[in-house]
């Protein structure tokens, strides 16, 4: 029998002991949407949308499986885009036509964070060494 993403994702909290409450904190929305989600009738569907604030929460989350029912719902070491590169099914997903121009956009930033990052380490050392420094001159004054 196939699950729907609803059944998928409310496996998914259970497994991993989020609450409706927590979910809805985490996602910054109301309980009562939530709740709705996870009812037996006239239950709603989870918006896609919120997939992107769960895995930036769980990294161990697999995306695939909440959204297609494909893989397990905790992955190990799995890399979701290479399994959607493999599966034919869902192969046309990865090829709109805008699709390139933001893969180059994410790496361009995320390249641009690392540079960032790298400049920051930098900085704090300066900003240690000065401040030893200042500390010396302070006892050399004294």
């Amino acid at each position: 029998m196939e699950t729907t993403i609803n059944q998928r994702l409310y496996e998914f909290c259970k497994v991993k002991e989020i609450s409706q409450s927590d979910l809805s904190r985490i996602l910054k929305i109301g309980r009562a949407n939530v709740s709705a989600w996870f009812r037996e009738k006239n239950q709603r569907p989870f918006p896609i949308k919120y997939l992107h604030e769960l895995k930036i929460k769980f990294p161990d989350m697999n995306e695939m499986y909440i959204w297609l029912g494909k893989g397990e719902g905790v992955t190990k070491e799995t890399d979701d885009i290479e399994y959607l590169l493999r599966d034919k099914k869902t192969e046309h997903l990865l090829k709109c036509p805008n699709c390139e121009r933001l893969y180059g956009k994410i790496e361009s930033l995320e390249k641009q964070v690392k540079d960032l990052s790298d400049k920051n380490e930098e900085l704090l050392k300066e900003v240690g060494g000065l401040r030893y420094l200042q500390g010396r001159i302070g006892k050399i004054g004294t």
